[in-house]
């Protein structure tokens, strides 16, 4: 035999040998393949029998109608069913509850209390089914749960601030703080909605206010009502000051078909603290100083007492120099 006969043997070898490795990995992934897909099987017919508990609640109650029950329902059942069925109720089960909404549930008025019963058992199929369970259920204890709700009650009631903070001498207040919404609604019980007054902010600690303070508020929360918001918008108008002065005419309270007046002086000065943002645009015709003329102007040698009839909200006036004016009555 020659050696070109003893190479060509041997190639015929180890192509017999690579297909006979071939097939047996062919059949051992075929044989892995069948018994993964028998246990599966297995593993989903296999049935399994146990007790388990689910807790069933209420929400939404009818109109005009609170839930005065909020606990929770617990009802019991047996399960028939493939064991991985059963381990999504005990995966997902402990985690939820059954949600019934009472909203178009007619209530039933026993003595004092309105009540809702309702058969639990449709509701435990909707919920085992959203859950992945395809098996059945016998034993069901209760196989009915009772919710008891009470007629509502809703007002408007006003909003009291708590809170503290201090102006620095060179800012001024010029007008109210400002509660936004001033008033809010409450409901709840109407036991517990008739002894609400009012409603206020938990207690806020502002320090010293820069500038205008622009604040949101939380409310002080009751576990027996609801409110129709939780806070609250606060605003004081705060701003820089500073020292202006201002002359304006005196505009007499005087009327008289036949006597005129006159008055010594015509004028005053006004001295007073304006915003320094707004410092050009106060002017003179913002301001009315009248001197009254009454019965007592008679009786104090001729002198009338000069006030600030109208003046822009956000000045503060000092002083009016001089406070007072002297009147000659004479024939028109």
């Amino acid at each position: 035999m020659d050696i070109k006969n003893l190479l060509f043997r041997d190639k015929n070898i180890d192509a017999k040998q690579k297909k006979r490795l071939r097939h047996r990995l062919l059949a051992f992934t075929v044989c892995l393949v069948i018994s993964f897909s028998l246990w599966l099987l297995l593993s989903y017919s296999q049935k399994g029998n146990e007790y388990f508990s689910i807790g069933v609640r209420g929400k939404n109650p009818p109109k005009g109608f609170l839930l005065s029950d909020q606990s929770t329902k617990i009802v019991s059942f047996q399960t028939r069913a493939s064991v991985q069925s059963i381990e999504n109720i005990k995966r997902k089960g402990k985690k939820e509850h059954i949600i019934i909404d009472l909203n178009k549930i007619v209530p039933e008025h026993r003595r004092n209390e309105y009540t809702v019963t309702l058969a639990v058992e449709s509701y435990l199929e909707d919920y085992l089914r959203q859950i992945g369970y395809n098996g059945k259920f016998e034993n069901l204890s209760p196989d009915s749960v009772t919710f008891i709700i009470e007629r509502g009650e809703r007002k408007e009631v006003p909003v009291q601030v708590d809170v503290q903070y201090a102006i620095p001498d060179q800012y001024r207040r010029f007008s109210p703080p400002v509660i936004e919404p001033a008033t809010i609604f409450v409901e709840g019980k109407k036991s517990a909605i008739d002894t609400i007054t009012h409603v206020r902010t938990k207690r806020s600690e502002l320090g010293n206010a820069q500038d205008t303070i622009d604040v949101m508020l939380a409310l002080h929360s009751l576990s027996y009502a609801r409110f129709s918001t939780d806070s609250i918008r606060f605003i004081v108008p705060l701003g820089e000051v500073t020292e202006k002065n201002i002359s304006v005419p005196i505009v007499p309270d005087f009327s008289d078909s036949a006597l005129e007046i006159k008055l010594i002086p015509d004028q005053v000065t006004i001295s007073c603290l304006v915003p320094i943002k707004r410092f050009s645009d106060i002017t003179p015709d913002m301001f009315e100083i009248i001197a009254e003329f009454d019965s007592s102007a008679m009786q104090n040698g001729n002198i009338l007492q000069l006030k600030a009839q109208r003046f822009p909200e956000t000045v503060e006036i000092t002083r009016i120099i001089p406070e007072t004016a002297s009147y000659i009555l004479v024939e028109k």
